[in-house]
């Protein structure tokens, strides 16, 4: 792409964000929100996945705008200006660059498309309370059991978890608690019966589980 074109396509996506904001999340709508338990507006977040937005962070290769850190940019500061509340982060940006670069086949295809148009919120359940962000300190553990595995352990710092349809659990299969290798990644629906959740708010209005 050449430079002019996309200076181009930036300034579009800035003026499509501030205007949303402008319309949509004026403060007096953001303190409604935020005293909700969501936390954010399903309505919103389905119109945001209309507009594209979903889309921004997304390699080509999967069907995204392209996944270029400077048209993410102008989105997330858009988001500060306004300090806006969604699982916009936690799900297109975050997990969907882990599931590019982990996951295969149709469950990369299929998960990634289900992020770009909105119908699944992925969260990722990364960090423990004795990791303090040591990702090789992890002591949740996956065990092999017939065709699958079994999962056992406890997360910290789940951004929207409340929204999540969908988890990326990082646990070890293998070695010691602070081994930096036997550590993989599992994705898993949220509803199942033995995960649960404790969630509540942060200091900003946000959502963490």
């Amino acid at each position: 792409m050449l430079r002019s074109e996309k200076i181009e396509q930036c300034g579009l996506i800035e003026q499509s964000a501030e205007r949303f904001m402008q319309d949509h999340y004026p403060f007096a709508r953001r303190r409604e929100l935020i005293s909700t338990d969501a936390g954010y507006c399903h309505d919103q977040w389905r119109e945001i996945a209309e507009l594209g937005w979903m889309y921004v962070p997304i390699s080509e290769q999967f069907g995204g705008h392209g996944g270029d850190a400077d048209f993410v940019s102008v989105l997330m500061r858009e988001f500060g200006r306004h300090n806006y509340h969604s699982p916009y982060f936690a799900s297109a940006v975050l997990c969907a660059k882990l599931l590019e670069t982990m996951a295969v086949g149709d469950v990369r295809s299929n998960m990634l498309s289900q992020i770009a148009d909105g119908s699944a919120i992925v969260s990722a359940a990364l960090y423990e309370r004795q990791s303090r962000y040591d990702l090789c300190n992890t002591a949740t553990t996956a065990i092999r059991s017939g065709d699958g595995y079994i999962l056992q352990g406890t997360k910290v710092g789940v951004q929207y978890g409340n929204a999540a349809t969908h988890l990326l659990i990082l646990a070890r299969t293998d070695g010691k608690q602070h081994d930096s290798t036997g550590l993989s990644m599992f994705l898993l629906p949220s509803n199942l019966d033995s995960v649960s959740f404790e969630h509540y708010s942060t200091h900003d209005g946000g959502r963490v589980s």
